[in-house]
């Protein structure tokens, strides 16, 4: 996706469609033309029936699994039609977070069934207080 906007950004249009298609091939991205790629339309919230079971599954092995169907067209499934840029961005950053936060349950000695949240690396302080709205003390 970088190397796309690379591409854009120097006017470049044979590169930029070639690595277009082949994104198309293989993931299930509607990828703006050259002229308009900086319009990454919708953004993962306007997915709704995505983000519920994200949620659901969040953050194991399943929420990988059905990212990956999300992502990639070789999937068998797809949950849907090609997701905007903005979107299908914000897939690969929660695709690669559920990656680490997996990771750690996946150590030998670590139960399978563990849930992500009750991981708390060593000498590691997750404990914080939120702020009080603006204007009220």
């Amino acid at each position: 996706m970088d190397l796309l906007g690379l591409y854009q950004q120097a006017s470049q249009a044979a590169e930029f469609n070639q690595l277009r298609d082949v994104c198309h091939h293989h993931f299930n991205v509607h990828l703006p033309d050259l002229a308009t790629y900086q319009l990454q339309g919708r953004e993962l919230a306007s997915y709704p029936e995505v983000l519920t079971t994200l949620t659901r599954l969040w953050p194991g092995e399943q929420a990988q699994a059905f990212m990956d169907t999300c992502i990639f067209t070789k999937a068998a499934i797809r949950p849907q039609a090609p997701f905007d840029l903005a979107a299908f961005r914000e897939l690969l950053t929660l695709h690669a977070l559920a990656e680490e936060l997996v990771l750690p349950m996946a150590q030998p000695g670590a139960p399978s069934d563990t849930p992500a949240n009750s991981f708390k690396p060593d000498g590691l302080d997750l404990d914080f207080v939120l702020p009080e709205s603006h204007g009220k003390r």
